[in-house]
């Protein structure tokens, strides 16, 4: 009767997080794409359009794209362009199942471990409904975070079959799950640390050689995925050297953020998307946040043996957060809700196991737990209700980080992409001029608005913001292809060979690139290099009238009436018929004098038709 009992717990509990936790994401469907790494990750990936092909899963696992290594991400982003297309709703939708199921599993592989039930579905309530958890969740980008910490507390479940049955084919499957998610986010890299923590609790074994000996297969795995990440890392330039950012700024923000991130769990206020790296902080809060840090790593291991579940959840947050704490520091952030996915599991286990502990030792009537508890879950569905909201859309999401942090130049950019998907380029370009207010190195912003301006038909706006850009994108094949265009508007076409020659080097091939260069080759009089680049897109693109017409254009400067006339009647085959451009293109001179171009006009001009 108590094992039936039991179940009619655990499925009643099991229901009540699917319910929740649905519920509270649900409106996600609703979403927008974001212009905030959505374009790049999903829906402006050209690699993904076509959803699961060969080449593309072949992709997945031979790309840096993003300066990331996650095939196993990419794979699923995939699917779901096989599937849903690039509707945004179920890209959505695929990352709150993930998340039902993660909560699922957690709750789930807690209850086998320890035999506690309630405190196994309080942590999963925690881990589902904490706002702190919602960027993980409602941001298309971070299917990342919610498929590997499906795999990794998959991964923890089938570590503890294995422990209790220790076969071969279980093995195999800690194995499989383990490589699922090293090869989903590479976060995953402390997956064999956190095992040991396992070891120690719940599972109470203390056989030390032997614990790292059984995990060398997931030590080397783990190691692999790591060199590969930070190789693909610093040569996509996100890594920072020690030369860019040195060890002291590292150390600091690491601290300050390992203290605040705790505070965030118990006050889940004030949550914004782009937080800052920070350089410096006031002495006195690095040295309250190392004091903090130290006494809580000093008393999970003097009550070790007393309180076990301190010392794992303590290290667990710890070890987990290493790997984004700012010592490796990539990209700009300084801390991250995202970052805590993982990370706040350990400190659930701390609330849920202390909290029983302590409400013991004082004998809370179970009546009073029971609605305290109830009150906190509330209040934290509540908060994450308000949050989830943020994540509509750009504009949503940073004028709400704006509202907190009104000085963050990179919130200020991005405001300024959402304002430009939504056609409001005015407002747009004062987004981004007021990030470069803030920071004149602000690169990002100078790309942005050097790549308004070039649309607005200012060359030499955009020529200004875009050479400040390159010092940080001196090797961006787009940025040079968009300078080098903008120089040939201006007439400089020097520069704009230069700049079109550095942009094929780094992306061979480029059409558009290959083109514009053909132009600036025709207008220095080097007829036979833009012929030759014609030529090669003619090749790759023999349907496009544009490069017919281009050819035609070479043809004529040269002379050779003939064959412009051939070229250029090959480009109203193929659809060209602007025959305003072509009466007025100085290039076209020779040939409209001729006897060959009368005759096509004749024959073909709309007046001949």
């Amino acid at each position: 009767m108590p094992d039936r009992r039991d179940q009619r717990l655990v499925l009643v509990l099991a229901v009540g997080l699917v319910l929740v936790t649905g519920g509270l994401f649900a409106r996600t469907a609703t979403f927008e794409f974001l212009q905030y790494d959505d374009d790049r990750f999903v829906y402006d990936n050209p690699a993904l359009a076509e959803g699961l092909t060969a080449d593309a899963i072949a992709w997945s696992f031979t790309t840096d794209h993003a300066a990331l290594w996650i095939p196993g991400t990419w794979l699923s982003h995939l699917a779901d362009v096989q599937l849903f297309g690039l509707r945004p709703g179920p890209h959505h939708l695929v990352n709150v199942l993930q998340h039902v199921l993660t909560t699922l599993l957690l709750f789930g592989a807690l209850r086998a471990m320890t035999g506690a039930v309630r405190r196994s579905a309080l942590v999963a309530a925690l881990f589902a409904w904490h706002p702190g958890h919602v960027e993980s969740v409602a941001w298309v980008t971070e299917r990342k975070d919610t498929l590997s910490t499906l795999f990794l507390v998959a991964a923890l479940w089938a570590y503890h079959r294995w422990t209790v049955r220790r076969t071969r084919g279980r093995y195999l499957v800690l194995l499989a799950w383990a490589v699922l998610g090293l090869l989903t986010k590479p976060m995953l890299v402390t997956l064999p640390v956190l095992l040991l923590l396992v070891d120690v609790w719940p599972l109470g074994r203390t056989d030390w050689r032997r614990l790292v000996r059984e995990k060398s297969p997931l030590f080397a795995l783990a190691a692999a995925v790591g060199a590969v990440t930070f190789v693909v890392g610093q040569r996509g330039g996100i890594v920072a050297s020690m030369s860019e950012l040195g060890l002291g700024p590292r150390l600091v923000n690491a601290v300050v953020s390992y203290a605040q991130y705790p505070l965030q769990m118990v006050w889940p206020v004030g949550l914004y998307a782009q937080v800052p790296f920070r350089l410096t902080a006031p002495a006195g809060l690095v040295i309250a946040s190392a004091v903090f840090l130290l006494a809580v790593g000093w008393a999970s291991i003097r009550y070790a043996r007393r309180a076990p579940y301190l010392f794992f959840g303590w290290w667990w947050y710890v070890i987990s957060l290493l790997p984004v704490s700012g010592l490796a520091q990539q990209g700009v952030h300084g801390m991250a809700d995202r970052y805590t996915y993982v990370s706040f599991i350990g400190l659930f286990v701390i609330v849920a196991w202390g909290g029983a502990d302590l409400a013991r030792r004082l004998r809370v009537p179970r009546p009073a737990v029971a609605t305290l508890v109830a009150v906190v879950l509330v209040a934290l569905a509540w908060v994450t209700h308000a949050q989830v909201g943020v994540w509509r859309n750009n504009l949503t999401l940073f004028e709400h980080a704006l509202a907190r942090n009104p000085d963050n130049p990179m919130a200020h950019t991005f405001l300024g992409l959402g304002l430009e998907v939504r056609d409001r380029p005015v407002e747009a370009a004062a987004a981004y001029g007021r990030a470069i207010d803030l920071n004149p190195d602000h690169h990002v912003a100078r790309f942005q608005l050097g790549r308004l301006l070039a649309q607005q038909g200012d060359p030499a706006g955009a020529v200004r913001h875009y050479e400040a850009s390159l010092i940080a994108y001196e090797d961006a094949a787009d940025v040079r292809r968009d300078l080098g265009n903008q120089y040939f508007l201006l007439g400089d076409h020097e520069r704009a060979a230069a700049h079109l020659e550095r942009a094929l080097e780094l992306e061979p091939g480029n059409r558009g690139a290959m083109t514009n260069l053909a132009l600036a080759c025709l207008a220095r009089e080097e007829f036979d290099e833009a012929e030759t680049l014609l030529q090669e897109v003619a090749s790759a693109a023999p349907e496009d009238p544009h490069v017919r017409y281009n050819l035609a254009c070479v043809a004529a400067r040269q002379g050779r009436a003939a064959a412009a006339a051939v070229r250029l009647e090959e480009a109203l085959d193929l659809g060209f018929t602007a025959w305003e451009a072509i009466e007025a293109d100085p290039d076209l001179a020779r040939l409209r004098a001729s006897p060959e171009y009368a005759d096509l006009r004749s024959r073909r001009a709309p007046s001949g038709r």
